[in-house]
């Protein structure tokens, strides 16, 4: 059937004809950045979050929705503001418990998990009963990369959100702030994976995770 693939085994990319959407040759060629950085294990989660930094930064060379593939012949594949639409889930009460032996675990369904919360810190929203203040395309590609360089292979969900988060909090010291981070943005960043329940949320951004306060 028509697809587009990457094989690290010998550095090839393969496209089916009218599959070189712009945003599926950024999902390709992520897949090769994954695999000479982190090199996420094709996997159940592991393997889902290389599917999902594949989708993020497929979106930012073609940002201009949140849909995965909409140019191809068939349509979209995925969307990932509303990973339910294509039969994602979006947060981890909902994650599928799929075997090994189907899409190795169900790579490209649970990968909407992290794909949900890197819309919402992008463009942020109301979700799951969080309120997110997107912090904007520019730093939410910046931290991603630098999330996914710092995991290693077998990097689960909970990995990826820490790793956000101690990124952000680093960026965001205010004698030396990194690309315009500030603890707004670390703010955004808790809510955006407490959302899609990942570690805690700041409700009230005042540096305090919820877990630890009683009046959040």
């Amino acid at each position: 059937s028509p697809n587009a693939t990457y094989s690290g085994a010998c550095h090839l990319f393969h496209y089916s004809p009218q599959w070189a959407t712009r945003d599926v040759v950024g999902h390709e060629f992520a897949h090769g950045v994954v695999n000479y950085t982190s090199s996420l294990e094709y996997l159940f989660q592991s393997g889902a979050l290389n599917e999902s930094f594949a989708d993020i930064f497929g979106h930012f060379v073609d940002p201009g929705d949140w849909l995965v593939g909409e140019d191809l012949p068939g349509g979209a594949l995925r969307d990932m503001s509303d990973p339910p639409e294509f039969g994602q889930p979006d947060r981890m009460s909902t994650y599928q418990l799929i075997p090994d032996t189907s899409d190795r675990g169900g790579v490209h369904t649970n990968s909407g998990i992290h794909n949900k919360a890197a819309f919402l810190l992008t463009d942020g929203g109301l979700f799951n009963g969080r309120q997110i203040v997107g912090i904007g395309a520019a730093k939410a590609d910046r931290l991603l990369y630098a999330s996914l360089t710092g995991l290693v292979s077998t990097s689960r969900f909970l990995d990826a959100r820490n790793r956000a988060l101690w990124i952000a909090k680093v960026w965001a010291n205010p004698v030396s702030p990194v690309f315009g981070f500030t603890t707004a943005d670390v703010c955004s960043v808790r809510n955006a994976f407490a959302a899609v329940e990942l570690g805690s949320g700041d409700a009230d951004c005042d540096g305090i995770e919820d877990v630890f306060e009683q009046d959040s």
